[in-house]
């Protein structure tokens, strides 16, 4: 029985996915963070290509590790903490390469 067929459930179910993408988001923004000196010191466009796509495979890795067991979690996780990392990094003002 899925948590749309019994509504008792639901409003638990939508609390615990609330603090997951909480949780998620709060990890890609805090390493989005972390990046971004490197990405402002960065010489060429290849280095912040290089240095994005860390970022992008260290939210994949950390969701694979977290939620190996199911890839629906895994993929709220991922999904959560790319738009936070995103939104870190659509803050900076960039005069990079």
């Amino acid at each position: 029985m899925s948590h749309r067929d019994n509504p008792e459930k639901a409003p638990q179910h939508s609390a615990a996915r609330e603090k997951l993408v909480a949780m998620a988001a709060a990890w890609g923004a805090t390493v989005a963070r972390q990046v971004i000196p490197r990405v402002q010191a960065a010489a060429t466009k290849d280095e912040v290509s290089a240095l994005l796509h860390e970022l992008a495979r260290a939210i994949v890795s950390e969701a694979r590790t977290r939620f190996s067991d199911d890839p629906a979690l895994a993929e709220v996780w991922r999904v959560a903490a790319h738009g936070a990392a995103c939104a870190q990094l659509s803050a900076v003002e960039w005069q990079g390469p």
